[in-house]
């Protein structure tokens, strides 16, 4: 009482002196005063308020202490009198004691008015007599139990904060044993309270023990003992960790297996260890907060599959991504994206640079079928040439889709992109071959088609030399025809898988002597065979035999009058065929592409016929033989072209 009797002067008021009080007034205010849980009494017709030392911070630190010590409450609490007077009326009138969880009361405390949320209790106090005289208020501020848990709901409150502010609202309510409890049960989140160094469990809610699968049978045990799978699990060992050092502990995703309707089920979770100390900063227990995630981390694991693939995918086809804000212009890329308009992936790459790049006469195509996507709400597709910073041309093919915000406004498109040069120049080889083709055979036919009306003619007359031309031209006419035929049938076989192979042992410089023999060549035109003319080759003769005529007819085809030379070298494990000229050789740019289907060196057609098939089909030869093909050639110092094939040993067959 003697602190009571130094803050206010009682002469001011109805009560009197301390020592005129009632005992029931005395024995509740010692209450108040030893307590160290926030406590406020109201007291007599003025309702003269009284509060405790750990009610204070409440106030503010240049709030309505000490001046509303002792002072009636309508004076003392003006701002929020209509909102405590009704609950302190009930009471006075015989009602029953009240409770109020998390109640907004604004008060003004350090010179602001303040949203203040209050959980507290208004009860009456009684005298000897058993009328009520006063109001006894136990009270505790859980404004930022309140801001955390409308935090939380709003956007992703970090572990930590989360963390500090259930710390603190323990704290605050660890001498009120039901209150705290009610606040773990209502936590939205997991929480356990493990006492002692052995972790007994003390205090747990529904949703901790939903986790562990257990029921409020496991209070009072260690948790090692009723949790027994989650031993050889690091869990307990952190539990320790933190116990000893004082130190929290947060995990983020961590995986734990429990045993849930007896399976061992692999859970997901993020948590806290924090502990829980005297007032000697001395450890007696530890506060385990935890928040299932196995959905998300699941869900977010199959969308990272999902990526994963798409990455493969979009990496195997080198597709390229890109998003462009249609405001400023500003566009984000990926390094294949870059890659396929000829940019180094670190370099910066705008979408007026892309734009450049694109060959003039599509770029208004372009707008177009962009400006029709997005107002439509279809998908955005072209195919177009860009010039590379290089100088070379590409071929693009482009995909997108705008985006739209909530008002239906396209905000930005989001695209795709792949070079497809490869496919163009194919393609364009393959109309050049489907012209070529029906030139080259409808010459040969239209060359038979006049011999055979001639002979038609000259049918009835006495045979003479000019029947002997007719009958040759036109056995001419049907062997070109018939070589074109094989080229095509031979195509289809390789594209079908169904080029075979017969095999036998032959002496490799006979086989290559009969080729040139095959060619008919003219009298100026040499063609030598050199090297290992013992050497016996298991393959299939005939199909090589059509590889080496190809090359010799090539060279002379190219080189004409130039001797051709063929080689034959014994590398041990492998046998290497050489077919050279002394011809003007060929391009640079044409090397890495003359195997390829379809391909024809940039020769007039005029002056070269052919379907530009034969080294594409020796290739597939050589390769069904697993050997190995290629050129060597400079201009204007002929051409070498080579395969190899793996030797066999006869004497093991």
């Amino acid at each position: 009482m003697g602190q009571l009797t130094r803050e206010f002067d009682w002469a001011g008021t109805t009560l009197g002196s301390p020592t005129t009080w009632p005992q029931s007034l005395r024995t509740t205010l010692s209450i108040l005063l030893n307590s160290r849980f926030p406590m406020f009494l109201f007291w007599g017709p003025e309702q003269i308020g009284f509060y405790n030392d750990a009610y204070r911070p409440s106030l503010g630190i240049d709030g309505k202490h000490p001046k509303i010590l002792g002072m009636p409450g309508a004076e003392a609490w003006p701002d929020i009198w209509h909102i405590i007077k009704p609950l302190i009326d009930g009471v006075l009138a015989g009602e029953e004691a009240t409770w109020s969880e998390d109640q907004l009361i604004p008060i003004e405390r350090n010179g602001n008015l303040e949203d203040v949320y209050w959980t507290f209790s208004y009860s009456p106090v009684r005298t000897e007599s058993g009328s009520i005289e006063g109001v006894f208020v136990t009270c505790s501020e859980t404004t930022s139990r309140v801001n955390m848990l409308r935090e939380l709901k709003e956007s992703n409150y970090t572990q930590q904060q989360l963390n500090g502010d259930l710390q603190h609202s323990l704290r605050a309510t660890q001498l009120s044993e039901a209150r705290f409890r009610n606040l773990v049960e209502q936590a939205p989140v997991a929480i356990a309270i493990l006492e002692g160094r052995s972790l007994v469990i003390r205090e747990v809610n529904e949703m901790i023990l939903q986790i562990w699968g257990r029921d409020h049978s496991v209070v009072g045990k260690p948790i090692h003992l009723a949790l027994p799978e989650i031993q050889g699990q690091p869990f307990l060992a952190l539990l320790d960790h933190v116990y000893i050092s004082g130190i929290p502990y947060y995990g983020n995703e961590a995986k734990v297996l429990l045993e849930q309707q007896g399976e061992l089920k692999e859970l997901y979770v993020n948590f806290a260890y924090k502990p829980v100390k005297d007032t000697d900063d001395t450890t007696h227990s530890i506060m385990v907060i935890a928040i299932d995630v196995t959905e998300q981390v699941e869900a977010r694991k199959a969308i990272d599959e999902v990526n994963a693939r798409l990455t493969i995918a979009m990496e195997a086809a080198a597709l390229g991504s890109t998003e462009v804000e249609f405001a400023t212009g500003k566009m984000q890329a990926t390094a294949q994206f870059k890659k396929n308009y000829g940019r180094n992936p670190e370099e910066d790459f705008t979408y007026a640079q892309l734009f450049e790049s694109i060959m003039p006469e599509y770029r208004q195509e372009i707008k177009h079928r962009v400006a029709a996507a997005v107002k439509n709400r279809t998908v955005y597709q072209a195919e177009y040439e860009v010039r590379w910073p290089d100088g070379t041309l590409h071929w693009i093919a482009a995909y997108g889709k705008a985006r739209y915000d909530d008002e239906g406004v396209a905000r930005r498109i989001v695209g795709m992109t792949a070079d497809i040069t490869d496919r163009k120049t194919f393609e364009r080889r393959k109309d050049d071959f489907l012209s070529i083709a029906s030139h080259e055979l409808k010459t040969p036919l239209t060359s038979l088609k006049a011999v055979l009306q001639f002979l038609n003619l000259i049918k009835d007359q006495p045979f003479t030399k000019r029947h002997v031309q007719l009958i040759e031209q036109a056995n001419r006419s049907m062997d070109k025809m018939g070589r074109l035929m094989d080229d095509l049938l031979h195509v289809n076989r390789i594209s079908e898988g169904q080029l075979q192979l017969q095999k036998t042992w032959f002496n490799s410089a006979r086989m290559l002597e009969g080729c040139c023999s095959s060619v008919g060549l003219n009298a100026d035109e040499e063609c030598a065979v050199t090297g290992d003319l013992d050497l016996e080759l298991y393959a299939d003769e005939q199909r090589l035999g059509q590889v080496v005529i190809n090359f010799i007819t090539n060279a002379v085809k190219y080189a004409p009058g130039s001797p051709i030379s063929i080689s034959i070298e014994n590398l041990g494990d492998q046998v290497k065929i050489t077919v050279a000229d002394n011809g003007p050789g060929i391009p640079e740019e044409a090397k890495s592409q003359i195997f390829d289907r379809y391909f024809r060196a940039s020769h007039s057609s005029n002056e070269y016929t052919g379907l530009g098939l034969g080294l594409y089909i020796s290739a597939e030869i050589v390769k069904r033989h697993n050997g190995r093909i290629g050129v060597h050639s400079e201009p204007g110092k002929g051409s070498s072209f080579w395969f190899t094939l793996p030797l066999e040993d006869r004497s093991k067959r």
